[in-house]
């Protein structure tokens, strides 16, 4: 087979958002989701986006600080499970008012600018976000 005719090679991203609600009741939500990589840097990343932007309209929904997201062949191995900072996430879904909110809300409750913090979970080789003016 040619070069140009490889067939892509999708990765099986899983995304979980855990929430509960003021009841202790648990209505966070999970998915799987393909992308490719040839295409997408960052494929942790899209997948968010694309499991954010499929529910945004939906009634009820919700967003915590972070979203998980792993490798579906890595489940077993929470190592290879990242959390990424939703603000972020909310930007490359082009919410930008419910991720100024979300800012907003994280500033006056914990004093945390989620704007400044990194994109995804330290892990010792990502370099936390300058501002974005």
């Amino acid at each position: 087979m040619n070069e140009c005719m490889k067939p892509p090679t999708l990765k099986k991203i899983i995304v979980k958002c855990d929430l509960k609600d003021k009841n202790n009741i648990n209505i966070g939500w999970d998915d799987e989701i393909t992308v490719d990589p040839t295409i997408f840097d960052d494929v942790l990343l899209e997948a968010c986006t694309r499991a954010v932007e499929k529910r945004k309209s939906l009634p009820g929904f919700s967003l915590g600080m972070t979203i998980e997201c792993y490798d579906k062949r890595h489940i077993k191995d929470p190592s290879a499970h990242y959390c990424y900072n939703t603000y972020f996430v909310m930007i490359n879904a082009s919410m930008h008012k419910k991720a100024e909110a979300l800012r907003s809300n994280f500033v006056k409750l914990y004093d945390v600018d989620l704007k400044i913090e990194s994109l995804k979970g330290e892990d010792g080789n990502i370099p936390s976000n300058k501002p974005i003016d």
